[in-house]
């Protein structure tokens, strides 16, 4: 397998490379015999009168190409430099490190570990908190087509743009749909890679923590040439993630030194106990029969539990198997990337040929310590079973030695876009028009495979074990039909009682035959194309007292592909563990049409030195739902030159994704606790201090309410012992809604920019913005939690249509699936304000110029709120985990000669992580701390769990050595050694990955040394 990946990756370095220096060797033909060398520079300032050299430029949120790199919209912008600086390796790390990005990320630790819109192994952003299929990602102001595998993947993923090539980012903050279509509702962020450079240059970028694990490396190289009539520019790029495990870090060790998953309560007193409460709750049998006890033996081998040892015993065994969950998955990227354009002559106009070329694999490997449980009865006519000989159907409730939870994620990504530009001075009245039209293909495609139970042969073996005669174990169907493939010859005895399957750490079967023979694999291969034709004219309309007014006038046919499909051991739910996951295919079409203009309505008067309006519109032909329209509208107003007013205002659309509407089905698993019919965990009292034994009910800590008592009543179910001897999961199913409508939005801002004019010795700059999104008619996915509530609150119970999402086991009374496909909720929004403050100053000291630079970016989250129905309750989402009030980020920069020192500050706000469970604004509450006993012996009464998260700060400090053709930093991320916040592992609302919030911005690697070497020939 590694040999074939190596081929491809050899093969897209050879095709890009080829076809470059083919098309575009003319460029470095042409180049002139002396360059200056290259920097990377925002905008070129030229004289005005300077025409030939003057670049046109166009800023994210418009499509009019002017002289200057100004925008009435807000936007923050991060450069490729500032990223190196402050220790930013990857593309992911570097578009998440903005004050806007709120929420919980679905960043690769996440979607690895959870059933996402991602997938495993990718990557995707959020902005204000709305989501990541709210945010449209653009690489050089193109749509940056879905990747990934398992389901139906939607989102772009933001791992497989090469970073080493970013020039800058530019984030626009305000819904902008009539701008760019579906998907700009939070916003826009536009990644402009590099698209000049003269020579070859070779660069290093090694991150490495003080303590193991979580290395990160990147070496890239970037080739080009740059000539009167054309340019090209080739980079690879290799980036590889170490593996980060849970084991590796301090803080995720409880009490007793023991690295897991844990329960981290509060006493009266205010002390802390942090205690493993493993994967899962008790280890083996409810009756806890083990062959490691210490009790009374019931068997020969087989023991009771003894009293006098404490639950957490028992929980151990999951917890160090817990030890070996990656934290973060290892992962190896590998890019190349191409860009050219040249100058040709076409029907004897001069035109401008361009194309961008892309190739990127990205493979991640999931590694985990714990693979779920088996629990399957053995009769007693099983010769394995010890208990047969008492005529005792036995189960046994094992580990699974196949390693279930581990992925091996392949995702390949290519992307061409070729077009043509040029003026349109071939049409009269249309001479100082410019036109691009251009079309792009993009294809991913992803393969995961995971080990797998055969849940078939497993039982097959178990049903049918027994003795040959001669003492010898046999199993299988004497007389096949099969093929012989269920025969004695093929079928292997499985002993569930072998004592190597109740190992602490590593659980295995008797013997290598048993496992090869129910050892397989689960693979799913997913393949998602998008392809892209448009143009657009831009160009001067008419003269207005403030200036010449220009328009852009364009169309864009979009069509996205899906083809999920699953191997026969996945489609048909034979992994044990997995559900059925069905094929996903569709395809779906979009035409649209859109225009926008820019009014310079006055100029350089009294009292206005600037008024400027911009206006545009963007008509969608949907091949699933009616037209739609959408607009916008933008205003800036200059009293004088150094204060300005700006707003805008405008509605937005998304369509449903590809995952929404065409996805076959995908099974995930949730707790079991989150069935209402259980009782709480909160009124589970353990009376005898035995966990032999199982809990009693405690009707004091019940805090369900009484219709739900009723209605689990009325459905068979006994609500007041339900879930005292164990819940099992729940198992949750979701497809594709082709019924579903697109949401709809307005989105507003209304800020200033103040610069300060009063001296020359300093610059000060503060731009401060409000921005207000709603949405309405969102799809989104509902919670089991959210679909129970509604179905067991409900007066119409069992006829309300929430009930008919869930199914009920009428034997066991167990919740056998819970239904989460999406469907149109009322409404959701966000608000608050974002603040820009950048100073600069010019001062002479010890004989030396130096420069100091602040850029200062600050977020205040006022609301991110979620409306189901037009008559249930708001809930206000700010203060939960991943939605602080305040995220600030402020960079320093001392600059003198080549020289350059700089530091960064990274805040986030106060949250926490079970805010709404104390609130009662949602269903279910957080579950109440247990007594635990301490090593002494010592009972210890904890009255509530940790979920606060204090204030988070994470410092970077690096220098800078900048020569003509070498450059070095150097620099320490995390610089005072800042541990993630903790919080109890039953928390009722964080993603959790060990005790740690993930997606939230915290830092999990510890303090870390990085060193960027770059030379350039």
């Amino acid at each position: 397998m590694t040999q074939d990946i190596w081929k491809k990756k050899l093969f897209a370095t050879t095709l890009l490379a080829g076809v470059a220096g083919g098309i575009w060797a003319g460029a470095a033909v042409a180049q002139d015999a002396e360059t200056d060398e290259d920097e990377i520079v925002v905008i070129e300032e030229v004289e005005a009168d300077d025409e030939a050299r003057q670049e046109r430029v166009v800023v994210t949120g418009s499509r009019l190409r002017r002289d200057s790199f100004t925008s009435v919209a807000p936007l923050q912008v991060l450069t490729g430099e500032t990223a190196i600086e402050a220790g930013l390796i990857d593309s992911s790390e570097i578009l998440k490190s903005g004050t806007s990005v709120q929420g919980v990320q679905l960043d690769t630790n996440v979607n690895s570990a959870f059933v996402t819109n991602g997938g495993p192994g990718a990557s995707n952003v959020s902005l204000r908190g709305l989501g990541s299929d709210r945010t449209l990602v653009l690489v050089n102001g193109r749509r940056f087509a879905p990747a990934g595998v398992e389901g139906a993947p939607q989102l772009p993923d933001i791992n497989l743009i090469p970073s080493s090539m970013i020039a800058r980012v530019e984030t626009l903050l305000d819904g902008a749909s009539s701008i760019y279509g579906s998907d700009a509702v939070a916003g826009v962020q536009n990644v402009i890679l590099r698209d000049e450079f003269d020579g070859i240059a070779f660069q290093s970028f090694n991150r490495e923590p003080l303590e193991d694990g979580g290395k990160t490396e990147r070496y890239s190289v970037i080739m080009g040439a740059t000539g009167d009539e054309g340019k090209f520019v080739l980079s690879a790029e290799y980036r590889a993630q170490e593996a980060l495990y849970l084991k590796d870090r301090d803080w995720q060790y409880d009490d007793n030194g023991v690295a897991c998953s844990f329960d981290y309560e509060r006493a009266d007193d205010g002390s802390t106990y942090k205690l493993c409460g493993g994967a899962v709750g008790a280890a083996e049998f409810i009756t806890l029969t083990t062959p490691f006890g210490t009790g009374p033996e019931i068997i020969p081998g087989w023991f009771r539990p003894n009293p006098a040892q404490t639950s957490n015993t028992y929980l151990t065994r999951a917890s160090l198997m817990e030890a070996n969950d990656n934290l973060i998955p290892e992962q190896t990227i590998f890019n190349v990337y191409g860009l050219g354009d040249r100058d040709v002559e076409i029907f004897g106009h001069d035109t401008n040929a361009y194309m961008e070329m892309s190739y990127a694999n990205s493979q991640t490997f999931v590694r985990n310590g714990f693979h779920g449980q088996l629990f399957p009865t053995v009769s007693a006519d099983n010769p394995t079973n010890p208990f047969g000989a008492f005529g005792i159907n036995a189960t046994p409730v094992i580990f699974s030695p196949i390693k279930r939870s581990n992925i091996d994620v392949d995702i390949t990504q290519t992307r061409f876009t070729g077009g043509l530009r040029g003026a349109l001075d071939f049409v009269p009245f249309l001479n100082n028009w410019e036109y691009d039209i251009f079309g792009q293909y993009s294809r991913s495609v992803g393969d995961s495979v995971r080990p797998a139970v055969l849940e078939e042969r497993l039982y097959l073996s178990l049903a049918t074990t027994r003795d040959d005669g001669t003492g010898t174990l046999v199993c299988g169907n004497p007389n096949p039909d099969n093929f012989g493939f269920d025969s004695q010859q093929t079928c292997v005895p499985i002993d569930l009682f072998a004592p190597s399957l109740y190992s602490n750490t590593n659980p295995q079967f008797a013997t290598q035959r048993e496992a090869d023979y129910i050892t397989g694999e689960r693979s799913v291969t997913t393949k998602v194309d998008q392809m892209l034709f448009g143009g657009f004219a831009t160009g001067p309309l008419f003269n207005l007292p403030g200036g010449e007014a220009g328009g852009v006038i364009g169309f864009e046919y979009r069509e996205d592909g899906l083809d999920s499909g699953t191997d026969t051991i996945a489609a048909t739910g034979g992994a044990a563990g997995f559900f059925a996951d069905r094929r996903s295919t569709g395809q779906v079409g979009i035409w649209e049409a859109y225009g926008e203009v820019e009014l310079p309505l006055l100029a350089d008067r009294p009292g206005v030195e600037d008024l400027t309006v911009n206006l545009s519109g963007r008509f969608v032909n949907h091949e699933f739902f009616d037209n739609e329209f959408v607009y916008s509208g933008k205003i800036g107003y200059s009293p004088v030159e150094y204060f300005t007013i700006r707003g805008t205002y405008g509605t937005s659309f998304r369509a449903p994704g590809l995952r929404e509407l065409f996805l076959g089905g995908q099974s995930g698993f949730t707790s079991g606790n989150n069935d209402p019919c259980v009782v709480p965990i909160a009124a589970r009292v353990d009376h005898d201090n035995d966990p032999g034994t199982p809990p009693i009910y405690d009707p004091t800590n019940d805090t369900r309410q009484a219709i739900v008592i009723s209605n689990c009543q009325a459905e068979g179910v006994d609500p007041f012992s339900r879930g005292l001897a164990g819940v099992s999961s729940i198992e949750t199913f979701r497809a594709g809604n082709v019924g579903l409508d697109p949401e709809t939005s307005t989105a507003w801002t209304a800020g200033f920019v103040f610069e300060q004019p009063f001296t020359d010795a300093f610059d000060v700059s503060l731009g401060v913005t409000y921005y207000d999104i709603e949405v309405e008619d969102a799809p989104v996915i509902p919670s089991t939690s959210f679909i129970l509530g509604q179905c067991y609150t409900s007066t119409s119970f069992p006829n309300d249509p929430f009930c008919q999402q869930r199914v009920r086991d009428p034997n066991t009374g167990a919740l056998a699936e819970v239904n989460i496909t999406p469907f149109n909720l009322s409404g959701f929004g966000t608000s608050g304000i974002d603040i820009n403050l950048r100073t600069d100053v010019d001062f002479s000291l010890a004989g030396r110029d130096w420069t100091f630079t602040t850029d200062t970016v600050a977020t205040y989250s006022d609301k991110v709120e979620n409306q189901v129905f037009s008559d249930s309750p708001v809930q206000n989402f700010v203060g939960d985990t991943g939605f602080p009030e305040w995220r600030a980020n402020l960079n320093a920069r001392l600059e003198t000669g080549p020289i350059s020192f700089f530091y960064g500050l990274q805040y986030i706000g106060a949250v926490d992580a079970d805010r709404y469970a104390e609130d009662g604004e949602l269903f279910g509450t957080a579950p109440d701390a247990r007594d635990y006993t301490l090593p002494n012996g010592a009972r210890v009464p904890t009255t509530s769990i940790v979920s606060a998260i204090d204030d988070y700060f994470l410092s970077t400090f690096s220098v800078e050595y900048t020569g003509d053709t070498f450059n070095a930093t150097i620099g320490v991320r995390n610089l005072f050694d800042e541990d993630p916040p903790l919080v109890d592992q039953n928390a009722w609302n964080p993603t959790l990955i060990g005790n740690v919030p993930a997606g939230a911005g915290y830092d999990i690697l510890g303090r870390s040394v990085f060193l960027q070497l770059t030379k350039e020939f």
